[in-house]
């Protein structure tokens, strides 16, 4: 390579460079999504976090990994009906839960059409009506949504990432 011609391409990496880190001082890099952390409330030996259902209505849940599905107790179930944030619509028929103490109960079955923890937000999640003595549940069918998500047992909070 000729010295013209390498102290082009040396210019042209300088440039490149110099125009990357402006565009990351400057925030204009895209990003595959953003970091968040959510204060967790720690209630019997378990994890509780504001969620909020359908833009309606926000309550603690507890966060259950090793639940298959969002459950929602009959009681909030309720007020997400009057609320009229879930119609006939969001109905998908009868299913089935299983409790802790591996007893199968029958339910309804229904689509929240979003389930937002902090700034994230995840349409279209299936979920089941449980008893009122229930807990809400943020079981699987929202969990495994989120690109990337870990519990801090030492902070108490629910790191939720933007990309793996």
């Amino acid at each position: 390579m000729n010295t013209l011609k390498l102290r082009f391409y040396i210019a042209g990496s300088v440039m490149r460079i110099v125009r990357l880190a402006l565009l990351l001082i400057v925030g204009l890099y895209p990003t595959t999504g953003s970091a968040e952390q959510i204060s967790l409330k720690r209630e019997h030996g378990i994890y509780m976090v504001p969620v909020r259902i359908n833009q309606a209505v926000s309550i603690p849940f507890v966060l259950n990994n090793g639940a298959a599905e969002v459950a929602i107790p009959a009681d909030v179930f309720m007020t997400l009906l009057r609320s009229h944030s879930v119609t006939e619509n969001d109905f998908l028929g009868n299913g089935s839960f299983i409790t802790a103490d591996g007893i199968k109960h029958e339910s309804q079955q229904f689509i929240l059409r979003e389930v937002q923890v902090g700034t994230h937000v995840i349409k279209d999640v299936v979920a089941n009506v449980v008893p009122i003595e229930g807990d809400p549940l943020l079981g699987q069918s929202f969990l495994s949504r989120l690109p990337l998500w870990s519990i801090d047992n030492y902070s108490h909070v629910l790191n939720l990432g933007g990309s793996q």
